[in-house]
């Protein structure tokens, strides 16, 4: 029996940490959920002049008709 509860108490918390997995289309509907997006970076614009010097990484489609874009400021960028 203790065993039994052990699996189950398992499989409940493997399921509670499993992230999802999202096309960049899929993205914007899941705004506040979090998960992993996947998808080809077609273009990247690093803002060298800008303030915190970000990083844009656009998915699916170059600037200006991308589906999805991925922001990472300068001081994070090594860490990507």
């Amino acid at each position: 029996m203790l065993l039994l509860i052990a699996v189950f108490v398992l499989l409940a918390s493997s399921s509670l940490l499993a992230q999802k997995s999202l096309t960049a289309a899929q993205a914007k509907d899941h705004i506040g959920e979090l998960a992993t997006v996947y998808g080809k970076v077609v273009s990247t614009r690093y803002a060298e002049s800008s303030h915190g010097k970000p990083t844009f990484l656009n998915f699916d489609q170059p600037y200006p008709h991308h589906v999805f874009t991925m922001l990472i400021w300068g001081k994070r960028s090594r860490e990507v």
